[in-house]
């Protein structure tokens, strides 16, 4: 059965070598690399491609595509916003903030107590450093009147759930207070270990004494 098949295919291939349609395969692909130069220098590659060019320019589609915009772009302009009384609809104006960033920092100024500075929003949590240079310069400070907490009537608990106390710190300024009697003036907090240079120019904003 094998030989048959062998011998069949001998036949196949000798017709073919013998018909001329090898020559003529051949001298296809010789003449091919020759016709496109032949294409190529004669010049009417080079007109027929600036036609074109010309007729998608002059056409419109060029400003078209030159204009396009992805779908989830906004359109809408953007304005500046105060941000101590912008709402989480006037955060969305801005660009590559939506929805859960916009909630997200009006729970964190409400939590701090109102921004003392325009700065304190790049703070939030989730909020990249490349969207915050962008809304950045649509940010402004309007009236400022910031929500402050008493150092001798609050609980360690709730010292703690203002987002530049965490539960140590809290604990420790009340352990003080317990220790020394009330606070007399809010810079007396300068005398707690954990509280640096840093973190009182931070915290001394939202607290008093009475």
């Amino acid at each position: 059965m094998e030989a048959e098949r062998e011998a069949a295919s001998q036949q196949y291939r000798a017709r073919w070598r013998d018909s001329g349609a090898r020559t003529y395969a051949r001298r296809y692909e010789d003449r091919k690399p020759g016709w496109r130069k032949f294409y190529r220098d004669s010049g009417r590659y080079s007109n027929e491609r600036q036609g074109w060019r010309s007729f998608y320019r002059d056409s419109g589609k060029h400003a078209y595509y030159n204009n396009y915009r992805p779908f989830n772009e906004k359109r809408t302009s953007v304005t500046v916003i105060d941000v101590n009384a912008a709402d989480s609809a006037q955060w969305e104006r801005l660009p590559g903030i939506g929805p859960a960033l916009a909630k997200r920092i009006v729970g964190f100024r409400e939590r701090l107590g109102g921004f003392y500075d325009t700065r304190q929003v790049g703070e939030v949590y989730g909020l990249a450093d490349s969207v915050f240079n962008k809304i950045q310069p649509f940010l402004r400070l309007g009236d400022v009147s910031l929500r402050k907490i008493s150092l001798n009537e609050t609980d360690d608990k709730s010292l703690a759930l203002h987002p530049y106390i965490n539960t140590k710190l809290a604990r420790v300024i009340v352990r003080y207070r317990s220790a020394h009697g009330p606070f007399r003036e809010v810079e007396a907090l300068r005398a707690l270990a954990l509280v640096d240079d840093s973190i009182y120019r931070k915290i001394e904003k939202y607290l008093k004494v009475n």
